[in-house]
């Protein structure tokens, strides 16, 4: 268990330092070794967005939905972190979801989640707006 946490913790280091470098196949990869080891919502939103950025759009589609299960179903996110890491995961979904052409009742009800989601910044752990801002 501990052994798997490490080697996730690497490949995601690895993944993060690469996608920094705008090298998004090889961050994705990292991404993708990670996830192996650990399904993780933090994981799955870099993952996702790597995907978005190469444009494989309906790949981002699925690592951003398992990330919002993740989410939701985290007992150590507070109400607040879990509402501020939707926004967050929700603004490159609703795009990818548009740039496909799926204009149906998915898309519909993530803009309309977006729309109303609420949450209080302070109530955000300082890591969580340093690894996800601009929400």
């Amino acid at each position: 268990m501990i052994l798997k946490k490490v080697f996730a913790s690497y490949y995601f280091i690895k993944g993060k330092k690469k996608l920094n470098k705008s090298n998004d196949i090889e961050a994705l990869e990292y991404f993708k070794k990670a996830i192996k080891y650990e399904k993780e919502y933090d994981i799955l939103i870099y993952k996702g967005f790597a995907e978005f950025s190469l444009s494989s759009y309906e790949d981002s589609i699925m690592s951003y939905q398992l990330a919002l299960q993740l989410i939701e179903s985290n007992e150590k996110l507070n109400f607040d972190e879990k509402n501020y890491l939707t926004k967050y995961i929700l603004d490159d979904l609703i795009k990818a979801l548009e740039l496909l052409g799926k204009i149906n009742d998915s898309l519909y009800k993530y803009k309309n989640i977006y729309k109303n989601l609420k949450f209080n910044i302070k109530n955000i752990n300082i890591n969580i707006l340093d690894d996800f801002p601009n929400v």
